[in-house]
């Protein structure tokens, strides 16, 4: 008879075990957030040689966003001449709604190096919505600095998509 209890209870002891253990297929969904940047930044005009120049490029990147980890951002920066620097930076929040919040913005510097803080000016956009599978949004921006002999100008086209998985 005590070899019952004892045959019970070992059954028993493994309950909680099984009970309590999360599913292996269970997956937190994760919100994909890609970007492309196209940017060129133009460094006008040396003063000493009327000498100009222009950068261009295209970057990507991925931010992953979850119910753990509902904010990311992310900064491109692009240097002409050593003195200008255009700096795209991307806010991504996951809304409670499983929409992506995106709020970008670029940003002139000039200076005598591409280490300058000298902000030249902004452009910036109202925060915007993109649902999962809906497409892609599009922002361009330009901001020009117009002081004489530093006709400076940073622009940037972001094209931004919003896939889930799983």
């Amino acid at each position: 008879m005590k070899l019952g209890y004892v045959t019970a209870a070992a059954l028993l002891a493994a309950v909680p075990f099984t009970v309590t253990s999360p599913p292996a297929a269970a997956l937190e969904t994760t919100h994909i957030v890609k970007l492309t940047a196209t940017m060129r930044t133009y460094a006008c005009c040396d003063f000493l040689t009327e000498k100009s120049h222009e950068e261009n490029t295209t970057l990507h990147s991925t931010l992953n966003l979850t119910n753990s980890k509902r904010h990311a951002e992310k900064k491109f920066e692009l240097c002409a001449g050593e003195e200008a620097r255009g700096v795209l930076r991307i806010h991504a929040d996951l809304l409670t709604s499983g929409e992506v919040q995106l709020s970008p913005w670029l940003t002139l510097y000039e200076g005598t190096s591409c280490l300058s803080t000298d902000d030249e000016g902004r452009s910036d956009f109202a925060a915007r919505n993109l649902k999962s599978g809906r497409g892609s949004m599009t922002w361009e921006m330009t901001v020009h600095n117009t002081e004489f002999h530093s006709d400076d100008e940073a622009f940037a086209k972001l094209t931004v998509t919003h896939d889930i998985w799983p």
